[in-house]
């Protein structure tokens, strides 16, 4: 694998990832292809070696994190993915140019889908490093595979967060009660703070994310009824959001940022607050594509959350969307500070972050965070989900996101990398040159 790096052809780190320390690299090399060609059912079927394996050196796959070790499941559709032909080859962007993210699944593969094209194209996300939690019986790289086969430059690990779940000491192990199942949760998340953030930092990434797959992030731009109305927000950062491009232009978030931190003095962490959108599907922006349109390319269109559902919760209403999540300019952040054991998802160094709570009219981007569908919301074990709690947030009208365009997304999508490989990315089921 080669990443443009200061003009230069660039490889993974070549040394082991920090959680794996061994004397002896070149022996765990040559076990590595010896165990791989004596039992490669087993090795794919049981410890699911990363696509990396057959195409790259030994060196780079060192300096991936540890194959993982539990036998997860792919969806019938997922399947499909492992025969397709090649489509031309993205132009990979510079590094620099490029966001990183840290995701936690559990039974989400329907969301993923969405959720990479969503991000690759508004963020630009490029590299993503997946844990597949404690519990979890869908593969994501039967999704992430896709990428690969369709000769997309996202790249992509997954590891089990059962590898890492005692890096701060804590064990996830078997709890009693919901309330301890949640405290165990918790623990694993900081432990995956900690392990995919050293590891995309030490890879050269600057920006990460740490959304959810039901989460996706909106630009804030100033709308016309807030032009002049200085009741509201601060002052200054209302004057950013004057200067942010609405969604429907094919400015990404990091060229927003940096045009702006060439004026501006930018937070190295930016919260983002979060608004809830319900479940109700009798309303749709005008010009967002249909059902109809979605599902005759192949696409499941029950799987398109920002396409599917489009009201929502009151902006700024905390009651409904509690605390905001956080993206991080961890090039700036010191080894000392991302040692430390993380607060929470919500604001991991306290320090550098501060509260996690952003007043809606002062924040540059937030996030649609999406309840789904009950069928949706109950596929994950959480002994806090049940349909009272569905419903309290299931039936929102205080506002639409047809304003933001959040579903503009799509069309700048299928430009970027064609109509075809759009639909295969999303799940479609065509193949190549149908």
């Amino acid at each position: 694998m080669t990443i443009p790096r200061k003009n230069q052809p660039w490889t993974m780190v070549n040394r082991l990832h920090p959680f794996t320390r061994h004397k002896d690299r070149k022996n765990i090399a040559v076990l590595l292809f010896t165990s791989t060609l004596c039992a490669i059912p087993q090795i794919f079927g049981a410890l699911r070696i990363n696509h990396y394996l057959f195409q790259h050196g030994i060196d780079e796959i060192l300096a991936l994190p540890p194959p993982t070790t539990s036998k997860l499941v792919s969806t019938e559709h997922d399947k499909q993915s492992n025969d397709r032909s090649a489509f031309p080859p993205i132009t990979r962007r510079h590094i620099n140019e490029t966001f990183g993210a840290c995701l936690m699944l559990k039974e989400d593969n329907e969301l993923l889908y969405e959720w990479l094209a969503y991000h690759y194209t508004i963020l630009p996300l490029r590299y993503v490093f997946v844990a597949s939690d404690v519990g979890n019986l869908q593969d994501p790289e039967a999704v992430l595979a896709r990428w690969k086969t369709a000769n997309t430059d996202l790249e992509y690990w997954v590891q089990n967060a059962s590898d890492f779940a005692h890096r701060h000491g804590h064990e996830y192990g078997t709890a009693n009660s919901i309330k301890d199942v949640h405290h165990a949760f918790v623990n694993r998340q900081r432990a995956f703070i900690t392990t995919c953030t050293e590891f995309l930092k030490s890879n050269g990434l600057q920006w990460i994310t740490y959304f959810d797959s039901d989460e996706f992030l909106v630009i804030n731009y100033l709308k016309p009824e807030e032009q002049t109305d200085t009741t509201i927000g601060n002052a200054e950062k209302m004057e950013l959001r004057r200067l942010l491009p609405g969604i429907q232009t094919n400015t990404t978030v990091l060229e927003t940022m940096s045009d702006l931190e060439t004026t501006h003095n930018l937070s190295n962490c930016q919260t983002l607050p979060r608004v809830l959108v319900g479940a109700l599907e009798n309303f749709t922006c005008p010009d967002a594509p249909s059902r109809e349109s979605i599902e005759s390319k192949g696409i499941p269109y029950d799987w398109m959350s920002s396409l599917r559902f489009h009201q929502h919760a009151e902006k700024g209403d905390f009651a409904m969307s509690k605390y905001g999540k956080v993206m991080m300019k961890v090039s700036e952040f010191s080894e000392d500070t991302i040692a430390k054991v993380p607060s929470n998802i919500h604001r991991p160094y306290k320090e550098e972050c501060g509260r996690a709570f952003t007043l809606f009219p002062d924040a540059l981007f937030y996030l649609n965070h999406y309840i789904g569908s009950w069928e949706r919301y109950s596929a994950r074990e959480d002994g806090r989900r049940n349909r009272q709690e569905w419903e309290k947030r299931a039936y929102m009208t205080a506002g639409t996101s047809c304003k933001d365009e959040v579903f503009q997304w799509f069309y700048r999508f299928e430009h970027l990398v064609g109509v075809e490989r759009a639909a295969y990315l999303l799940g479609g089921n065509h193949t190549i040159g149908e």
